[in-house]
């Protein structure tokens, strides 16, 4: 769609991007979401913080939670404002989880 956008002369918004890496999350497709995430700061559009949710939930859904965090991080930089505590939270716990080692499997082969 945005790219679509951009064939017909239209500039993407905010309200673009967010339904777009709404639709990554959904169906875990983290490359897209993370393309598009870098395509609407290239575009210099300030996102918030339900289009970064969004794009951490297709990072988390893809099982990249390292890439979710940066997503987090690089809202920090380009808002005004703190970003919420809570996808920070899901970010870094996302990253521990996926950091720590498993268990051993105690069932004899």
């Amino acid at each position: 769609l945005v790219g679509e956008m951009r064939r017909d002369g239209l500039a993407p918004n905010l309200a673009c991007y967010t339904p777009a890496l709404a639709a990554c999350a959904d169906a875990a497709e983290w490359r897209p979401a993370l393309e598009l995430w870098e395509s609407l700061l290239r575009d210099g559009i300030t996102p918030d913080a339900l289009a970064a949710g969004a794009a951490l939930d297709a990072c988390l859904a893809g099982r990249v939670p390292q890439s979710g965090l940066a997503v987090v991080e690089q809202l920090e930089q380009v808002r005004t404002r703190r970003p919420p505590r809570r996808l920070f939270t899901r970010a870094e716990a996302a990253a521990a989880l996926a950091a720590t080692p498993a268990p051993p499997n105690d069932t004899p082969p």
